[in-house]
């Protein structure tokens, strides 16, 4: 007998959660299935919103940023009005890419590094190599592909298939609360260690155990003691409809011992523009599926986790900062990235660990506990996406 690849199943086909009262994970093995993989591209990323980055990125014409999802190419770029626009990074004529990955500045103009075909900053055809070799016709029709675009606090997202809310409408819940960091007024933090705006880094892990590890504090305790140092031990841990979630806890007044976390708490100078209750507080948001926002009273930064393969993943992360140079401040920004490079590398270590469980033969579901309700509003987000997310073990036709 001949084993067929995994098909999906339907919701009719989902086999109960074996697991009786407690609270399921999501499977092991869609984590690691090129089918799902394929799914997740057509009903979870295709039409959902992806942050590309901010309108401080783009200061002037011509600026522009790449951005890729899955085989889907895009570019954003601020025109000649001032306006930001975002095009398929595809040329009309024979498909070659226009922009190389990253940001730069072109000059007015997109020009095609195959056969010269040229567009202006708003995605018209001006000029193409050798046109009288071609017979007469509309330029019009040969524009690029714009794809649908929405600035929110100065963040830049575009989604590849307009379908469902836009981005306004689902952080409408913790609105008020995102707004008061001023983020509409924020600059990319100056980091000398970086040439790039934006950090990237390839992991071993699917991204869902990414989202997972970001919606959850249990593990703090001892995945992260320098961070667990500087945090009190009440978190709030909330989701709001179905796609946005918040995770916020207060800093201790006297934290644990550690250089760093007593440093920050001692420096963090006054944020005037933050209500009282948040100056002291660090708080992060998702928008599923694969959106985040570290908010502190000192800077915010963008977290982003882009699928790449079955079981693969690509990290994006910026910061952003106020306008404030002064040295307190200057150090607080530094003890801040401190902090967080290290809880970056373990959590890096801890997701690449946890997809190395999920492989295994012995392995087809977790539980999870009050902690980790988070991790089960965003279970239930993938589970309406894709109901086959609900099976124990994928479905194998055996003939």
């Amino acid at each position: 007998m001949a084993v067929q690849s995994d098909k999906l199943r339907s919701k009719e086909e989902v086999e109960p959660n074996p697991l009786g009262h407690l609270t399921a994970t999501l499977p092991a093995w869609i984590y690691h299935n090129q089918d799902f993989f394929e799914a997740e591209k057509q009903n979870i990323f295709l039409s959902s919103w992806q942050l590309v980055g901010h309108t401080s990125d783009l200061p002037e014409p011509g600026c522009y940023i790449t951005f890729q999802l899955y085989e889907e190419r895009a570019f954003v770029v601020r025109t000649n009005t001032g306006e930001i626009k975002a095009f398929h990074n595809v040329c009309r004529h024979r498909a070659h890419i226009l922009l190389e990955d990253g940001q730069g500045k072109c000059p007015g103009k997109v020009v095609c590094p195959y056969h010269g075909w040229t567009y202006n900053l708003d995605g018209a055809r001006t000029a193409m190599g050798h046109p009288k070799s071609f017979p007469a016709h509309n330029a019009e029709h040969f524009g690029l592909s714009p794809i649908d675009t929405e600035i929110y606090g100065g963040f830049i997202f575009i989604r590849f298939r307009a379908e469902g809310a836009g981005v306004a409408e689902r952080m409408a819940p913790i609105h008020d609360e995102f707004m008061a960091y001023q983020t509409h007024r924020m600059t990319p933090e100056e980091n000398s260690d970086t040439e790039t705006a934006t950090w990237t880094h390839a992991v071993e892990a699917d991204w869902k155990v990414g989202v997972e590890n970001f919606i959850e504090d249990y593990h703090f305790f001892i995945g992260h003691r320098g961070l667990f140092a500087l945090m009190d031990e009440q978190y709030d841990r909330e989701s709001h409809g179905p796609d946005v979630a918040r995770l916020s806890h207060k800093m201790r007044e006297h934290p644990q011992p550690s250089w760093s976390a007593e440093a920050y708490n001692k420096l963090l100078p006054d944020q005037k523009h933050l209500p009282t209750e948040m100056q002291r507080r660090w708080t992060y948001y998702a928008l599923y599926p694969n959106n985040f926002f570290d908010c502190y009273p000192d800077q915010v930064n963008f977290f982003q986790i882009l699928p790449t393969a079955p079981g693969k993943s690509l990290l994006r992360c910026q910061s952003y900062v106020l306008q404030d140079d002064s040295r307190a401040m200057r150090a607080t920004r530094y003890l801040n990235s401190r902090i967080n490079n290290r809880v970056q590398d373990e959590d890096n270590d801890l997701i690449e660990s946890v997809q190395k469980g999920l492989v295994s033969s012995s392995y087809q579901n977790g539980v999870l506990s009050d902690k980790e309700n988070l991790v089960g509003h965003f279970a239930d987000f993938v589970r309406e996406k894709i109901p086959s997310a609900a099976a124990t073990i994928p479905v194998r036709s055996i003939r």
